[in-house]
């Protein structure tokens, strides 16, 4: 705490825009869109690896959060100031930091994916992490304690899937069972999250990431399996003005499920609605990994580029 007093002492205006910006780098919009480009127009394992650190590392992460219940630091002590802009995606629990999760998944995903082929791209990739860090930190929403366990924790995650995806190759008998595994795992967050709010007292606003993620989750995995099974699209099989638009029309639609439909949801639900925290979140995975890349194959894969990586 006494760290982020002595942060809270030396901001000014400048600094605190520059950290306002530092922490979008770990919040969803950001997460999604570096997620999408990677998984529809570069390269599509390496798509899944890292949306499968993140999901994963979110579901611990969350899980740890919603029973663990541990308060804001600005709550914890009243005589913190935290910056009022951080305070919209700073809602549920402190402990451990979501936003540490999100960058050290997905950048973590990318260094280790880089450190392959250039040692010099795999440390800057953690520049991302530790200015995510250090923001939630200056802004007085997190304690160095939030970040640093959030930051192992998700580290050894996305370090073991990467060695997975890297050196065991899945066969098509292994698709269902990891559809049923993944599946438990959003299920089993969704519920963690019911019973803590019925049971154990944790107000609807705190618990409704656990319907996010596990939403999320179900959403990834059952898009992932129709993909996998059935659509297994090209992700490079168009020149660069058609990945262009590619990814372009895809973050519309991700848009149109993430944030339109969660907008027509509020004409008739309020905001702590399950439904609302359900519905938009696994419409949005699911459009990612398993609706539109339909439509990627049957509109923007040349046929004859698709016939000869075939």
């Amino acid at each position: 705490m006494e760290l982020l007093k002595l942060l809270e002492g030396i901001r000014v205006d400048i600094f605190t825009a520059v950290n306002l910006i530092f922490t979008k780098f770990g919040e969803e919009i950001v997460i999604f869109a570096i997620l999408c480009l990677v998984y529809w127009c570069i390269n599509k394992k390496l798509g899944y690896q890292m949306a499968f650190a993140y999901l994963i590392s979110g579901f611990v992460v969350n899980t740890i959060k919603i029973i663990a219940q541990v308060p804001r630091p600005f709550i914890k002590d009243t005589s913190l100031r935290p910056v009022e802009e951080a305070l919209e995606h700073a809602t549920g629990y402190s402990f451990p930091s979501g936003h540490t999760q999100a960058a050290t998944s997905v950048y973590g995903s990318l260094s280790i994916h880089l450190g392959r082929y250039n040692i010099g791209l795999s440390i800057i990739m953690f520049i991302p992490i530790l200015c995510v860090i250090f923001s939630r930190m200056y802004l007085g929403v997190h304690t160095p304690y939030d970040v640093a366990v959030s930051f192992a924790i998700t580290m050894v995650i996305t370090t073991v899937t990467a060695y997975i995806f890297n050196n065991y190759w899945l066969d098509s008998s292994h698709y269902h069972i990891i559809l049923i595994l993944v599946t438990l795992l959003g299920l089993a967050l969704i519920i963690t999250g019911a019973l803590e709010m019925v049971l154990g007292g944790v107000p609807v606003d705190k618990g409704l990431d656990c319907f996010k993620i596990g939403s999320c989750i179900i959403g990834f995995i059952f898009g992932w399996y129709i993909e996998i099974t059935s659509v297994n699209f090209n992700e490079r099989g168009i020149g660069i003005g058609g990945q262009i638009l590619k990814y372009i029309f895809g973050m519309i639609g991700l848009f149109a499920f993430y944030v339109g439909l969660k907008e027509l949801l509020f004409m008739f639900l309020s905001e702590t609605n399950l439904i609302v925290n359900i519905l938009p979140y696994f419409f949005a995975t699911f459009w990612v990994t398993g609706i539109y890349p339909l439509i990627i194959k049957k509109v923007f894969t040349s046929p004859l580029y698709y016939g000869r990586r075939n």
